[in-house]
């Protein structure tokens, strides 16, 4: 059975820290923050096909910074995903912020 990422796929990770690869090589961990929902475009109102969109904000530990770039998040002990990550800057607390976005 195919599952869908979206919104409602993330909502339950919230809080959890979800272990990152590169290339095959563990880099470390990004806690997801929070899964906002986004408004659709106006070009995309009604009966659309097209899934909601969302975001994701994670943050690192203020020693893990990253480029924008795809990222393997292993979403669970079976499930292994590429996202496209963007970082925002550090935190006050000089963690840094990460989002990536779902349209």
């Amino acid at each position: 059975m195919h599952t869908v990422l979206d919104h409602d796929y993330f909502a339950p990770l919230v809080g959890k820290s979800l272990p990152i690869s590169s290339q095959g090589k563990s880099i470390g961990e990004l806690k997801l923050d929070a899964v906002e929902v986004l408004p659709k475009h106006n070009r995309h109102q009604g009966d659309d096909i097209r899934p909601q969109p969302f975001s994701l904000l994670f943050t690192s530990a203020p020693e893990l910074r990253m480029n924008q770039g795809m990222l393997d998040f292993a979403l669970s002990n079976d499930r292994m995903e590429s996202i496209f990550i963007v970082p925002l800057g550090p935190a006050p607390d000089k963690r840094w912020k990460y989002e990536a976005v779902f349209n």
